[in-house]
């Protein structure tokens, strides 16, 4: 399974740019104002049979990242992936004074069987 694949046909539904790790963007142009980053921090095996791997969980953080509030589409993240299987473990907010932008991030855990 490829989460990053099933992560960005989530996150169409929003219909603000995300991308993996972190959002692209060409030589000379900007960043648009709202965007959803993602990444995977953490994977293992929640069931073993006989030395297999029969349930894989993973861990991932999704970052809103917005010059103006963000706390509205972190929600709709937060929904979409709930209602997908999706548990949300933790939440932060930030403001980040270099780029003048706020983020929510949000901790989720996603297992799946093999």
């Amino acid at each position: 399974m490829n989460i990053y694949d099933l992560l960005d046909e989530l996150l169409d539904q929003t219909n603000v740019e995300h991308d993996a790790i972190r959002l692209y963007v060409p030589d000379g142009e900007e960043s648009p104002e709202t965007y959803i980053t993602y990444a995977r921090y953490d994977e293992n095996g929640v069931l073993q049979v006989d030395d297999v791997e029969k349930r894989t969980a993973i861990y991932v953080q999704v970052d809103v990242w917005s010059k103006k509030s963000p706390f509205k589409l972190a929600e709709q993240v937060k929904s979409i992936l709930k209602e997908n299987g999706f548990n949300r473990r933790s939440v932060g907010d930030t403001y980040e004074h270099d780029t003048r932008l706020f983020r929510v991030y949000q901790r989720f855990y996603y297992a799946y069987n093999n």
